[in-house]
């Protein structure tokens, strides 16, 4: 029998055109990101900020299962952001359509606002992703019992990182987004980093990795396609770099109640990281100054998602039933909306109720404590 009711630990906000430009601290508004309908040499609502490229502001909107990918150009070229499905931005809506997949609570990540994590202003960087993190919680305060939030936080100041992480609990979100990758050549393991683990350890806080959030997906310069799945393809390299510096380098040994989501990299390599972290810790000399094995450290400290990866349920008893969750990506182009169900039958087949009920449900719910799941 299906399963109606799910926890999904990855949706998406596709945020106002004028979030920033009237929400914005005002000393900031005249450099405040804006959405321009076709800037020059483009076609459609583009994200306009100093310091990075234009790029398309409902792109996160297509929801791929509704369309065809021969559509998605024209869609790019003539949706507008106001015409985005209203679940992209309005909390009733939102959870309307999570009834229309059996879903029951999620967690919402930016989406035009994740590039911000690029920004190198940090007092700049800082009012930016402020101003998202408290529309984020404004949406959510709508029903928090079901609706969840990822708050940003602005890395390249640590004083600042650690305040924010601080208030984005205190304002009621449920995790605090860090890029996938340190910035600049400062390893996540570096010292410098120490007060912002403590930060999240004192407010029981989720540190939590997203795809696509950091520099390394577009660092080369062949060109968007090449790096594009370049980057697809090579998803999980940058948080499978960032979660070994910070274990090889004693993080969760001084920080012993950690707690770190893997968002949206899939999770079928994670065995055979785990094999090779535990391998190479004890087959080398000279011997790392760690409590515990790296394999230890993951099953204590982290839990990864994942879409619609066969590979990740078949290998579930090789990363541990407890430490997988499940998300639709809505309302992405990977999306499994509105066929969530369908899909996820698909994917279980042939497993446990048992299972599927940890994967799709219990392990989120246990997690980020939502009451209405």
């Amino acid at each position: 029998m299906t399963q109606q009711k799910f926890v999904d630990v990855d949706t998406h906000m596709i945020e106002p055109r004028d979030l920033w430009t009237l929400q914005m601290d005002k000393k900031y508004r005249d450099r405040a990101p804006r959405i321009i309908t076709n800037p020059k040499g483009l076609r459609g609502d583009h994200v306009i900020v100093e310091g990075i490229a234009p790029f398309s502001a409902v792109a996160g909107s297509f929801l791929g299962q509704l369309r065809k990918p021969s559509q998605y150009d024209r869609y790019v070229q003539t949706t507008k952001v106001e015409d985005v499905r209203p679940g992209a931005w309005d909390p009733a809506s939102r959870i309307k359509d999570m009834a229309v997949d059996g879903i029951a609570a999620g967690v919402a990540y930016p989406t035009n606002a994740a590039p911000f994590f690029s920004l190198r202003d940090p007092l700049f960087q800082g009012a930016v992703l402020r101003t998202y993190n408290d529309w984020l919680a404004e949406f959510t305060a709508h029903d928090r019992s079901r609706l969840g939030g990822a708050g940003m936080v602005p890395i390249i100041d640590v004083k600042a990182a650690v305040k924010e992480v601080q208030r984005i609990k205190k304002i009621g979100l449920n995790a605090g987004l860090v890029p996938a990758t340190n910035i600049g050549d400062v390893s996540f393991g570096h010292p410098q980093y120490e007060p912002l683990w403590a930060a999240y350890e004192d407010a029981d806080l989720p540190i939590t990795f997203h795809t696509f959030n950091g520099d390394w997906w577009w660092q080369r310069g062949e060109g968007k396609i090449f790096n594009l799945y370049v980057g697809l393809a090579c998803m999980d390299f940058p948080v499978r770099r960032s979660i070994t510096e910070m274990m090889f380098a004693g993080v969760f040994d001084r920080h012993p109640k950690l707690k770190v989501t893997i968002i949206e990299f899939h999770a079928g390599w994670v065995p055979h990281w785990i094999w090779l972290s535990d391998y190479w810790a004890y087959h080398r000399p000279p011997t790392p100054k760690i409590k515990l094995k790296p394999s230890e450290y993951f099953k204590r400290n982290m839990w990864v998602a994942f879409i619609d990866d066969p590979v990740s349920v078949e290998v579930a008893h090789l990363i541990g039933e407890d430490r997988l969750m499940w998300s639709s990506d809505y309302p992405h182009v990977e999306s499994l909306w509105p066929h969530s169900k369908k899909i996820v039958d698909k994917l279980f087949a042939g497993k446990s109720a048992a299972l599927r009920q940890k994967i799709t449900h219990d392990n989120a719910k246990k997690l980020y404590g939502f009451k209405a799941a």
